[in-house]
């Protein structure tokens, strides 16, 4: 009655969401019922001096629910952040070991995280464009994705794993991961077996990584690169067998056990991998996606 303008950012379908649990027959009769919310919800988009939201499919929504076709999307990132966390040795700690225990170092590489739920207020294919658009900038920059809801399938096949277990007769001997992945131009990746009396599987993982990678994951994928140390003679052999190219060596580049490494920086190519068809196109894994 104040004439005071306001804006109304629309999170949810209220009142509509209260009808979700009811079946079809029992939500018209529902319906009837709520017909004073959704009297009041009418109402306040009416008066409302601008209405927003998140998601494309909530400005869909309103349209819908408010009738209203002059509704018009616009798009803003507005600056709503929580103030730093300030933790103590042990927090830092307990922080530190639980990402270790992930194999996310957190002291390398700058990530920016998402927890909480894969509803549809909010637009993952905008976060996932604007992953791929950072991390083509940044690549030391990554995301890290965590929840579950409506639209987990949907976030699932928009975010893919980047690691792997590798069991073998349901037993788990080994993982494999993969890091900076640009889509349709390359990744770089690294495997790592425990136990001795498995290392024999490790010649044979290259393979069902690699038919993985170019044939499933990313058909237009152009290479993928990996590195060694200079001095594992068999290891290099290995990836020379599979059509490995040595592109690089970093000289003195790590220390190990009071000693300094050479590092050689190798690249596996497409056009290479689908020349060896004929020897291992039936090296073929399940990757979970």
């Amino acid at each position: 009655k104040n004439n005071i303008p306001y804006m109304l950012d629309v999170k949810d379908k209220w009142p509509e969401i209260f009808l979700e649990p009811f079946s079809k027959n029992i939500k018209a009769f529902m319906r009837i019922i709520l017909e004073p919310y959704y009297f009041c919800s009418r109402y306040i988009f009416k008066n409302a001096s601008q209405i927003t939201s998140i998601t494309d499919e909530y400005i869909y929504w309103i349209r819908e629910f408010y009738k209203e076709k002059k509704i018009h999307k616009k798009y803003f990132i507005s600056p709503l952040i929580r103030k730093p966390l300030i933790l103590d040795i042990i927090q830092s700690k307990t922080a530190k070991n639980f990402w270790d225990k992930h194999n996310i170092n957190i002291s390398k590489t700058k990530y920016f995280c998402f927890i909480g739920s894969y509803s549809k207020s909010f637009d993952f294919d905008f976060i996932y464009k604007s992953a791929v658009y950072v991390q083509k900038k940044h690549p030391k920059i990554k995301f890290i994705i965590c929840g579950s809801g409506d639209q987990y399938e949907k976030v699932r096949n928009k975010f893919p794993p980047e690691h792997w277990v590798i069991v073998l007769n349901k037993i788990p001997i080994g993982f494999i991961s993969m890091e900076n992945y640009i889509e349709k131009v390359k990744t770089s990746w690294g495997y790592y077996i425990g136990e001795k009396k498995y290392w024999h599987i490790g010649g044979l993982i290259s393979a069902y990584f690699y038919n993985y990678i170019f044939f499933k994951r990313d058909k237009h994928l152009k290479k993928i690169t990996g590195h060694y140390f200079s001095d594992h003679l068999k290891i290099r052999k290995l990836h020379q067998f599979y059509g490995c190219i040595e592109t690089e060596v970093l000289s003195n580049h790590v220390e190990k056990d009071g000693v300094m490494h050479d590092i050689i920086l190798m690249e596996m190519r497409k056009d290479v991998w689908l020349s060896k068809q004929d020897k291992f196109k039936s090296y073929i894994a399940d990757f979970e996606e």
